[in-house]
């Protein structure tokens, strides 16, 4: 049991990432915009890190080993896990809410951002897809709902509430993130990126084999090493 205090900091949000037993961390957010970290590792001990953010967050999510803030000045900033800043992207229209995207079939993974009446899907902060609906978002939420890997639930005002399922069959190549990074995503988005390696083809297909038959695997592994 750790207990912490935050001295003339009024807290205002919080978000927790990772397993209890294993490693975990709890972001917390004050009204002088200062970020503190909590971390535990899997052997029981934990650190605290700060920094100090120059625009008010008001929502966080944890995707692909960095931390992204969206904030009240139509702003979206990376920071990796040292707590430093990465890039930002800034957009024309308020940030309704901020989701991580995940689809562990295909390995996904990618951020929701929904932007009054659209949603848009960004992957290595390139625009992939969009979302549109009829009536101004209130907040979304992505996540597995029974035997659905990914599931898009969205509230609209005037107690709407949409359900959409990702396609099993979609797929987001090198070809279609190349050709949403034209001058009309620009537009929306000014995107300060960093060229990053892109997962391969045949390290998707090695892990989902891997997922699949991992009793399989460790019987070939153990019989390398028998003499």
């Amino acid at each position: 049991m750790f207990i912490f205090s935050f001295y003339l900091s009024l807290i205002f949000l919080l978000f927790f990432a990772g397993h209890y037993d294993l490693e975990y961390r709890i972001v917390i957010c004050t009204r002088e915009n200062n970020v503190f970290v909590l971390r535990k590792n899997n052997k029981g001990d934990c650190h605290i890190n700060s920094f100090y953010i120059r625009e008010h967050p008001f929502n966080v999510i944890f995707c692909s080993s960095q931390f992204v803030f969206a904030t009240r000045r139509r702003r979206i900033i990376f920071y990796s896990q040292k707590f430093r800043r990465q890039n930002s992207m800034q957009f024309d229209e308020d940030i309704v809410d901020l989701e991580h995207f995940y689809y562990e079939p295909k390995q996904y993974e990618g951020v929701l951002v929904a932007l009054g009446n659209e949603i848009n899907l960004y992957i290595d902060q390139l625009r992939v897809d969009t979302i549109r609906m009829d009536r101004p978002i209130e907040w979304i939420k992505f996540g597995r709902m029974g035997r659905e890997e990914g599931v898009l639930v969205i509230s609209t005002e005037g107690g709407g509430l949409c359900v959409k399922i990702f396609r099993r069959v979609a797929t987001f190549d090198e070809g279609t993130r190349i050709a949403t990074s034209g001058i009309q995503q620009r537009k929306s988005a000014n995107i300060s990126s960093i060229q990053l390696p892109k997962r391969s083809r045949t390290f998707v297909d090695q892990s989902l084999r891997e997922r699949e038959n991992p009793k399989l695997l460790h019987q070939a592994r153990e019989r390398k090493f028998c003499f």
